[in-house]
């Protein structure tokens, strides 16, 4: 279960959560709506053994989610997030350090940052060996962190 006054500071933040199970599954009937309205904690918060955090409109908030379980770097060679923050530095100097990072319990990373204006989700699965991915999420998305 996560503690009440963590839940609490991300709603005083303005970041939409829900309710996850321990599988990341949504432990409420419909998420959707919490994109456009804070989830309200009742009484206790036995529903949270996980914690989701909704993205788009009702934060501004999008996350790129870098799926890494297919990247097998050689030896010598830079992990695909090492690649990446080496193309964000070259491109945006300074803007890494300015990303929210969380890792995936698959060994990926989600980082997440803020828009002024919303774009479409963008899925781009590959599963080829040595061919990770990356998609951006946003609206109507969700990103699922495990507290």
């Amino acid at each position: 279960m996560i503690e009440r006054s963590t839940l609490e500071a991300f709603l005083k933040a303005g970041i939409s959560i829900i309710p996850l199970k321990k599988d990341k599954s949504p432990n409420i009937k419909s998420w959707q709506k919490y994109n456009k309205t804070l989830y309200q904690l009742g009484k206790n918060v036995k529903e949270f053994e996980s914690v989701g955090m909704v993205m788009g409109d009702i934060n501004g908030a999008e996350t790129l989610d870098v799926d890494q379980k297919y990247d097998i770097p050689k030896k010598g060679e830079a992990t695909l997030i090492e690649r990446l923050e080496k193309k964000v530095e070259l491109f945006a100097p300074g803007l890494w350090d300015k990303l929210t990072i969380a890792t995936t319990v698959n060994g990926g990373y989600h980082l997440i940052y803020k828009v002024a204006q919303m774009g479409g989700s963008i899925k781009n699965r590959s599963k080829e060996r040595n061919k990770a991915s990356s998609s951006p999420r946003n609206k109507r998305s969700e990103i699922l962190h495990s507290l």
